[in-house]
């Protein structure tokens, strides 16, 4: 053991306890909010506390009364483009590796897809003692090339 003197023992003791000290107020600041001087602090009321405790569940799980809760709704298919070749829009699992168009350093995936949507309207419209009718019928096609 190496002999200390007294002295410089309670001077290491005054030395760890003044930074103890600071950095305890230090991170006290560090924290402390940071607000516009115009602002004021909400009172805190725990009573009304928007945080409520956790629900208390005494009935066992049932998971048909969880899907029943959206009407039994059931999953409906994904509508498809009306061309799809090459890789699928909405494919499964892992993508294919693509082939060597460009070289073995820059696969391609080519994908060619046509989809698109049909709208129709319907109007009727009377203005004082003329009455027209008009229907319109519009066509969207996309036509999406990739390599």
């Amino acid at each position: 053991m190496i002999p200390v003197k007294k002295s410089t023992l309670t001077l290491l003791t005054v030395v760890a306890a003044a930074s103890a000290a600071f950095s305890a107020a230090a991170r006290a600041d560090e924290h402390a909010p940071v607000m516009d001087p115009r602002a004021a602090p909400v009172k805190h009321d725990p009573k009304t506390y928007p945080f409520s405790p956790d629900p208390a569940f005494t009935e066992p799980y049932n998971f048909q009364r969880q899907l029943d809760i959206y009407g039994a709704k059931h999953l409906n298919t994904t509508a498809r483009p009306l061309l799809e070749l090459g890789r699928d829009l909405y494919g499964f699992g892992p993508i294919k590796p693509g082939i060597n168009l460009f070289g073995a350093a820059n696969p391609a995936i080519p994908q060619l897809l046509l989809y698109g949507d049909v709208r129709f309207v319907v109007a009727s419209n009377k203005n004082g003692a003329v009455e027209k009718g008009i229907a319109a019928v519009k066509l969207n096609l996309d036509l999406d090339l990739q390599l």
